[in-house]
């Protein structure tokens, strides 16, 4: 990928990098509520249908799992918690930047081990849209929750980024172009 100011290529560790360089790792969040909800609801064959070309299909009404209330900015699970503690620590990064969601900020503070900084941005966030995994506590909550996390780049109040409309993908494009 290429774009004003920054180059990205794939590095695979075996190579000498260029002092002014920088490395970036890529991370998944742990195992998570919503992912196992939408699970539970494929085997009964009512799943996440939101981005079939005509969702619900051959079901009417359609109901998304992923539209309940209660899964608004959705934890990580027991096994997701597992699943995240300790696995950057052999990375040896200095900083950790991370999506405001609690479960992306779960995974970064178990995973890696102070004194490694973590910062919150909200360009990170995952695709906006219907689905309320997608929506963000605010961050007067999330505060005394994650103390090693910086969110002094995350507006306080309620997430006025999300909307029940799926944000287009070129603006997730720009978002990520930012963060790079």
């Amino acid at each position: 990928m290429r774009g004003p100011g920054y180059r990205c290529s794939l590095f695979d560790g075996r190579a000498d990098l260029p002092a002014d360089s920088c490395v970036l790792h890529f991370f998944r969040h742990g195992e998570a509520v919503h992912q196992v909800r939408n699970a539970e609801a494929e085997v009964r064959g009512e799943g996440c249908r939101c981005f079939d070309a005509v969702p619900g299909r051959g079901r009417t009404p359609y109901a998304c799992p992923y539209w309940s209330e209660d899964l608004v900015d959705a934890p990580l699970t027991a096994l997701g918690r597992e699943q995240a503690i300790g696995r950057g620590a052999a990375l040896a990064v200095d900083r950790v930047f991370t999506s405001p969601t609690t479960r992306t900020l779960e995974t970064s503070v178990l995973a890696f081990p102070p004194p490694v900084a973590i910062v919150a941005l909200s360009d990170l966030r995952p695709r906006v849209g219907r689905h309320m995994h997608s929506k963000c506590s605010p961050r007067s909550l999330l505060v005394p929750r994650f103390p090693r996390v910086d969110f002094a780049r995350i507006p306080d109040g309620e997430d006025r980024a999300w909307s029940a409309e799926t944000e287009p993908r070129e603006a997730l494009e720009a978002r990520a172009a930012r963060f790079l």
